[in-house]
C-alpha cells in the first residue's frame, strides 16, 4: 500500500509514513503533546528517550529506525507509524501530527474462554498534533489514513483508547464514527499506560470494505 507522499496544497497536510529523519521530530511531538509540563532537562530527557524508544509509552522509534535501515522502504507487516507533515517555503518538512496503528491486539479484550488475542481489528494510538497547527483537521486526516492501513490489512473494525476526561478527543473520535464500547465493572481488560487517575475509553468503528462515493443528481 502506498501512502500519499506528494507534495501537500496549500494550507493542507500531507499524511505519509514515518521516515528515519523524521524521528526526533516524532519524539518531540509527541512529549509536547503528552507531557507538555516538564522541565528544561527532563524535557530533553523525555524526547531522548522517546527518540531512543526505551520509554514505557514511546512510540519504538528505534525499532523504526531498525526496521528501515533493514528493509528499506518494504511496509511494516503489522504496525505503522503515519506523520501529517507540513512543507515549508524552503521545501522542508515540518512534522505537525503523529498516529500510530497495528493489528497485534495489545490492549483489545481477550477471547473467552480461550483467552486468545482477537484479530481482525486495528488498533490506533498515540494520536498528537502539535498546537501550532491545530483545528486544521489533520488528527482527521490522520485518522482516514489509518483506516485505509486496517483496510489493508484485512481488517473489519479499528478501535482506540481516549482519556475520558479529553473532551475534544472524545468528541473528535465520535465525529468519525467511534463508539464507545461499555467496559463491565470490575472488568480486567487490558490498557495501554496511562497516568494513574486517568478513566480510559475504549471506543471502535466499523468499516466498510469500498466506500461508497455520494453522487449528485444531474438534474441539480
Amino acid at each position: 500500500m502506498v501512502l500519499c507522499q506528494a507534495r501537500a496544497a496549500p494550507g493542507a497536510s500531507c499524511v505519509r509514513e514515518a521516515r528515519i529523519q523524521d524521528a526526533w521530530q516524532i519524539a518531540d511531538t509527541h512529549c509536547s503533546s503528552f507531557l507538555p509540563h516538564q522541565g528544561a532537562v527532563m524535557d530533553f530527557a523525555l524526547r531522548l528517550d522517546r527518540w531512543a524508544g526505551r520509554g514505557c509509552c514511546c512510540l519504538c522509534l528505534m525499532h523504526v529506525c531498525r526496521t528501515m535501515a533493514l528493509a528499506g522502504s518494504l511496509p511494516f507487516e503489522h504496525k505503522k507509524y503515519l506523520v501529517a507533515v507540513e512543507e515549508t517555503l524552503g521545501g522542508v518538512q515540518v512534522v505537525s501530527g503523529i498516529l500510530t496503528i497495528d493489528k497485534v491486539g495489545d490492549f483489545l479484550p481477550r477471547r473467552r474462554p480461550s483467552g486468545c488475542r482477537r484479530t481482525g481489528i486495528a488498533y490506533v494510538s498515540n494520536v498528537a498534533v502539535r498546537h501550532e497547527f491545530r483545528r486544521r483537521g489533520i488528527a482527521k486526516r490522520l485518522l482516514t489514513q489509518s483506516e485505509q492501513v486496517a483496510r489493508g490489512w484485512g481488517c473489519r473494525s479499528i478501535a482506540l483508547h481516549c482519556d475520558a476526561c479529553n473532551g475534544a478527543a472524545v468528541a473528535l473520535y465520535k465525529s468519525q464514527g467511534y463508539r464507545r464500547v461499555p467496559v463491565p465493572l470490575n472488568a480486567k481488560w487490558p490498557q495501554p499506560k496511562a497516568v494513574a487517575s486517568s478513566t480510559l475509553l475504549l471506543m471502535i468503528k466499523l468499516l466498510i470494505k469500498h466506500p461508497v462515493p455520494s453522487h449528485h443528481s444531474s438534474n441539480g
